[in-house]
């Protein structure tokens, strides 16, 4: 029984999608070789949110051009269990919801009834299309209930869209991570300012407007490919259009995908056309290599899944960007129960239930208001395969709010405690079998030699083989422009397409009145 529990959790990635056994080796091989580097990234990141004081202040209200250096932290990647916390500040969608009143969430719920049949129903069917490969959306988790609420929420809240195709992969990811309604405020601010408002109306102009954009941007930057793409009488949004509405959901691994949403949540959808032209110029030859339209076709489809590397894409997307290289072991002195892939914490912690006291739960308290902010944040389920065993999603805030613990009621002498105590974190490691199990950061606080513990940069960015690299140039600026160049030629079109269809709607009631 045990044995065949192991293999069932075996099947699944580190996210808990059931994937093939190539897939998995593939994937234990990256977390071999870089575990450590990944390790080194979450410590830069606790030191910097501390130098900053903490998750609030990463873009304090009124800010929403992002740092340079929060820049190049964001594209290193966020650390797992800091991306619930850190989404909300970065997308601003923590600011956004306080547009709003309280209970808005729920009283959008309340307005169900309201909701037409059809988006209901289109609701209803895409649920099930929902990540079915994993046990949090496949019916054992409560995944498919908060993907119906969240969405026919937000279909309430914005009837001009209702409900449009890729919002559930777009919202089921995040609940993945977040809280059902952190995600609800997430998915309201990716459609509502991160994207063009028009992206998932029935019209749909700002992907088509944005689809345009692209193929300007490969017939500029990948001539060769364009040309071969028209020989071949391609469509290129056919299979593009799924990359930009589910956020390169489905088309990417989802460490890489998920690199993807950090950037984008922090800097805009510039980066949806960087990672596309980055793919074709990653696959160029392969791609030139097809023999007919047909192998074309396929392999435009199938691009980018056998990327393993975020850090490969993500150099061919930024000039600039400077990966982590291995640190040295004999110059950082590693923390032992951090070694493996980083903060790798996405769920409730299990295996183990807390029995905490008063005094533990003060000793567990990170300073400022990074504990109370990140440890309540991670709470999506990875894998819930196992019935036996015993899961307990109350942090040590948690216990404090359960007890009506606030820092106004407590004693001097405990606040001076506070005070005293060393920086602690929690985190989850990955045992090779599969498991998880929460761990401690301790000792994180004393005094360190600044020069071993300061990232070690690679000396030179990730080498392009391309002598042209103008396309990792462009800005977000330059986007608007070509948008808005566009755009006005997508309306021409989707008007004109209308107005034919009302013509032959009418033309066949007309038909039946004769009839």
């Amino acid at each position: 029984m045990e044995s065949s529990f192991i293999a069932h959790r075996n099947k699944k990635d580190m996210f808990g999608f059931n994937r093939t056994l190539d897939y998995l080796l593939a994937e234990r091989n990256f977390i071999a070789t870089n575990g450590e580097m990944h390790t080194q990234r979450d410590l830069e990141w606790i030191d910097f949110l501390k130098s900053i004081g903490g998750p609030r202040n990463i873009k304090p209200a009124g800010v929403y051009k992002p740092s340079k250096e929060l820049k190049q932290m964001v594209r290193r990647g966020i650390p797992v269990a800091f991306r619930p916390l850190v989404w909300q500040k970065i997308s601003l969608s923590s600011y956004h919801r306080l547009d709003f009143p309280k209970g808005y969430y729920q009283s959008l719920l309340s307005k169900e009834s309201e909701l037409e049949y059809r988006v209901r129903d289109d609701i209803e069917k895409d649920i099930d299309r929902t990540f079915p490969e994993h046990e949090y959306f496949s019916g054992r988790g409560n995944g498919e209930s908060c993907l119906r609420r969240i969405l026919i929420a937000y279909a309430v809240h914005n009837p001009d869209i209702g409900y449009c195709q890729s919002l559930n992969f777009v919202g089921g990811m995040m609940l993945l991570f977040m809280e059902e309604e952190d995600a609800f405020w997430l998915l309201l601010t990716v459609v509502e300012t991160l994207l063009p408002k028009d992206y998932y109306t029935r019209t749909m102009i700002g992907t088509y407007t944005d689809q345009y954009v692209l193929n300007h941007l490969v017939k500029e930057h990948l001539p060769e490919l364009h040309h071969a793409i028209e020989e071949a009488q391609l469509q290129l949004p056919l299979v593009t259009v799924q990359w930009f509405m589910c956020i390169y959901v489905n088309t990417l691994r989802p460490e890489i995908a998920l690199r993807i949403w950090d950037i984008f949540l922090n800097e805009g959808s510039k980066v949806l056309f960087r990672i596309a032209i980055s793919l074709f110029k990653l696959n160029e030859s392969f791609l030139l290599s097809a023999k007919d339209s047909g192998e074309l076709f396929v392999r435009l489809r199938d691009i980018g899944r056998d990327i393993v590397d975020p850090d490969h894409l993500i150099g061919y997307a930024y000039k600039s960007y400077k990966p982590m290289s291995l640190p040295n072991r004999n110059s950082v002195d590693f923390p032992r129960d951090l070694i493996g892939f980083g903060l790798a914490h996405t769920g409730p912690m299990r295996n183990e239930t807390i029995d905490i006291t008063i005094d533990s739960a003060i000793e567990q308290m990170i300073s400022q208001d990074f504990t109370d902010e990140c440890s309540t944040s991670a709470t999506s389920v990875i894998d819930d395969s196992s019935e036996t065993v015993e899961t307990s999603t109350e942090t040590p805030i948690d216990q404090l709010d359960k007890l009506e613990i606030i820092n106004d009621n407590l004693s001097t002498d405990i606040k001076a405690s506070i005070e005293k105590l060393k920086l602690k974190c929690i985190t989850t490691v990955v045992n090779a079998d599969g498991t998880d199990y929460p761990v401690l950061i301790s000792d994180y606080s004393k005094p360190k030699d600044k020069s071993k513990d300061k990232l070690t940069l690679s000396p030179k960015s990730v080498s392009n083989s391309s002598k042209n690299d103008n396309y990792r140039r462009f800005k977000r600026k330059d986007i608007e422009l070509w948008r808005e160049k566009y755009r006005l030629e997508v309306y021409k079109q989707v008007t004109e397409m209308e107005r034919n269809r009302q013509i032959w709607r009418q033309e066949q009631l007309d038909k039946q009145d004769n009839d």
